[in-house]
């Protein structure tokens, strides 16, 4: 049975969209779906995992027209040429932010490779160490609102990042 964390929207005022961005997550987190190739679905919001599950997300009630989801193995070893440009941080550290990055690369069209050359990523990820255990962080940077948690449906734990486009026109 997959347990989640319950996310937690950063406590300062840059949070507009923290609250329904959290409770959507709350109310409808994403599901592993183990065999992404019979998975079928109009509306989701989608991640695929390097082992061939993928993620699906629908929040449900009024939804924002873009929202997005990325999700990576909380355990996955972090790639050489990414860890020799990030540093040695934590690999549950780089996740959450490579996952918050992916989230606001997919919701402003930029590809990951350009929003990672261009951007203070792992600082825009605005997670420190131990903030993923056992919830996740909240934060809003531009347009876009981000809210991480881990999820562990048995099959290893996963860093996940969801996010939506111009949270401030949800009311």
């Amino acid at each position: 049975m997959a347990t989640a964390s319950e996310p937690r929207a950063d406590p300062t005022p840059r949070a507009v969209a923290g609250e329904w961005l959290a409770d959507a997550v709350r109310l409808t987190p994403a599901r592993v779906v183990a065999d992404r190739a019979g998975h079928r679905c109009d509306r989701g919001a989608h991640s695929y995992l390097p082992d061939g599950r993928a993620l699906c997300w629908q929040p449900v009630g009024r939804a924002p027209r873009m929202y997005a989801v990325d999700a990576e193995p909380l355990r996955a070893a972090v790639p050489p040429a990414l860890q020799r440009r990030t540093g040695s941080i934590a690999p549950q550290v780089f996740w959450a932010a490579w996952t918050r990055a992916e989230v606001r690369a997919k919701l402003r069209g930029i590809p990951i490779i350009t929003f990672v050359t261009t951007v203070d990523w792992v600082a825009d990820g605005d997670v420190a160490p131990g903030d993923l255990a056992p919830g996740g962080g909240g934060v809003e940077a531009g347009t876009v609102a981000v809210v991480t948690t881990t999820l562990d449906d048995g099959a290893g734990p996963l860093v996940i990042s969801y996010g939506v486009l111009d949270p401030a026109r949800l009311t």
